[in-house]
Formats: C-alpha cells, structure tokens, sequence
C-alpha cells in the first residue's frame, strides 16, 4: 500500500498543465512547501536538464550532483559517473518525522543546489606576558549554507529502482576513448536529462522538507579546508520515464522512453 501510493499519481498528470523544467520544478516545490497545498503539484510532468559536472571541481554542488565527468588523459579516457544518492536519517533531519522510514528506500537526485560560503573563524590568544596577550583570529574553515531540490524515487524488492526504467541503477560508471585535443569541446557538451511525474509520499504530500548540518571531509572536494555545511532540503515524490546522457550530435546513453509531448 505504501509503494502505491508513491506510484499511484502517475497516472494523474494534466494533459493540458506544461510539462516542468528544473527552475520552474524548484519554484513549485517552494511554494507547495509555502502554501501546503496538497494536490498542486501531484501528476505534473517534469523534464530536467543538468549538465555533467566536471567531477575535480571542489564545490558542494558538485560533490551534489547527480551525474560528473573525469579525463584521464594517459588513457586517453573519458569517465561519466552517474549516481543517485539514499534519503536517509544521517543526510536528512526529518525522515522520521515525516514517516519516510515506513516507505521504501528512497534515491534522490539533487537537481538544483543554491550555496554561499563564508568563513569559519577561531579566536585564540597569543601570551606575550600578563600586559601583552594578544588575541588573534584564525580561520579554521568554510560554513556552506545551502539550499538543495531533489527528487525522490522509489526502490523496489531487491534494489532495482521501481520508480525508475528498467536497468537503470543507483551507480553506474561508463568510460569512452576520447583524444585529449577533443576534450574540452565534448565534456562542455554533456547534459544528464531527466524526465517524469511528480507522484506523492502519501499522507505526507508531494513535498517534504527538512535540513542537514555536518561536514565535508574528503580531500578531494574540500582540499585541506573543512567544509562545515547547513543544507535545507526540500525533496518532491516523483516517477521516473527515462534518463539520458546527451552530448553535441545526440544521445550517448539512454534508459527508458523520453515523455512524448516533452520538448525536444
């Protein structure tokens, strides 16, 4: 019973509403999260665009997106991880509370994240004798305060994902032999396209909303400076029809069937 009612809306999308891009997904979700108006927008159909992050940039919207790209320029390879991360209560404050943990697991992918950075610092006191202490600041790291849109989609028995086309995956990796001279013109072509319905979480509506406070820790994305962050999440039940990597020319991969009234 739950599953269905995180599928049952599928079926509901209004032939006559336009189908959602990323920008006008993420002001819709605002304002149902504002307003809490159940029904607004179950069954609306989404079409979202992303491009392929390049994967060494030290960015939180990086490090959050859904899909990114490596070169390995000794073996002349281009890499493109695609990875839809797990709701769960140690990345999202309200899971219980919102009754998350009564459905099935939960995928999300994050498809806008709006960040600002500003300075952590420490003060500290230098002696230099009872009448000359000194008291110095020190900047210990980075506070990110974000704010994340993300969908949120099913998983079924067995862990493929319900909501999801068949062979689809919540982690996949593809590499292509691309000389290094093509690159740059290849890479800044790629999009990662996503399309669907918004569904519902049952009692809990289309929309739910939460926080998560924690740190960055990996090298590779903070560097040598901590990275302490304050994400407010908002995630949007949805169904997924098909998911596609695009580059200049066409289609590199593709699972499931594109909606057919979405634009081209």
């Amino acid at each position: 019973m739950l599953f269905a009612a995180l599928m049952v809306s599928a079926g509901l999308a209004s032939i006559d509403a336009p189908t959602l891009d990323g920008n006008a997904l993420a002001v819709a979700i605002r304002e149902q999260n504002q307003t809490g108006a159940a029904a607004v927008l179950e069954g609306r159909r989404f079409r979202i665009e992303l491009p392929v992050a390049w994967g060494k940039a030290r960015k939180v919207p990086t490090f959050k997106s859904p899909a990114v790209w490596r070169y390995d320029a000794g073996a002349r390879t281009l890499e493109i991880a695609i990875g839809f991360g797990q709701i769960s209560p140690l990345n999202y404050d309200k899971f219980d509370a919102q009754g998350l943990a009564a459905l099935p697991p939960l995928q999300t992918a994050f498809f806008a994240v709006n960040e600002s950075k500003s300075p952590v610092h420490v003060a500290a006191v230098n002696s230099g004798g009872s009448n000359n202490d000194q008291i110095r600041s020190y900047t210990l790291g980075v506070r990110s305060s974000t704010l994340s849109y993300g969908l949120a989609i099913p998983l079924g028995e067995g862990g493929e994902i319900a909501g999801m086309p068949k062979d689809f995956k919540p982690l996949m990796v593809y590499r292509a032999r691309v000389d290094a001279r093509q690159i740059r013109e290849v890479a800044s072509n790629l999009k990662l396209v996503i399309e669907g319905d918004v569904t519902s979480f049952g009692s809990a509506g289309s929309v739910v909303c939460g926080r998560f406070d924690g740190g960055v820790e990996a090298a590779e994305i903070s560097g040598t400076t901590a990275i302490l962050m304050a994400d407010r999440q908002c995630f949007v039940a949805a169904t997924i029809h098909s998911v596609t990597i695009a580059g200049k020319g066409g289609h590199y991969l593709q699972w499931g069937e594109p909606l057919p009234d979405a634009a081209p």
